[in-house]
């Protein structure tokens, strides 16, 4: 049997490192929180899949990015415990070409078990600014 409520503290606590990891700029944390064929849909730009083109984002992503904080606010295990989902929010600092700005933003992720890890699968995340 599944204990549902440790794998719900294990995903919390893997998604905590994570954003730790994304301000520190960690790039080999970051991608070990995805599967190999994560989906990837975020504002303004076209779906992308496959953690080489997550890579290719977090390169760019992580030259704008001053300093990010976020919060899992509500997350569910699937009884067999090897899939969940997840919805939170953001607060950032980027620099821009006006200078530094902040945002805030909301996203939801499923994951997956991948040889008994929490990856995430899939992610959309957006802004809550509706000109960011």
């Amino acid at each position: 049997m599944v204990d549902v409520k440790a794998e719900k503290r294990a995903l919390r606590e893997l998604i905590d490192v994570t954003f730790k990891a994304e301000d520190r700029k960690d790039m080999k944390t970051l991608l070990d929180f995805f599967a190999d064929d994560v989906i990837c849909h975020g504002p303004g730009m076209p779906q992308f899949i496959g953690i080489k083109a997550l890579r290719d984002f977090y390169e760019g992503y992580l030259k704008t990015l001053v300093t990010i904080m976020g919060e899992s606010t509500h997350i569910e295990v699937s009884s067999s415990g090897d899939m969940a989902w997840d919805v939170g929010y953001n607060k950032a600092e980027y620099k821009g070409p006006k200078g530094n700005f902040k945002d805030q933003g909301k996203y939801f992720a499923s994951y997956k078990k991948v040889d008994g890890k929490w990856k995430c699968a899939a992610i959309a995340f957006s802004s809550d600014n509706p000109s960011q």
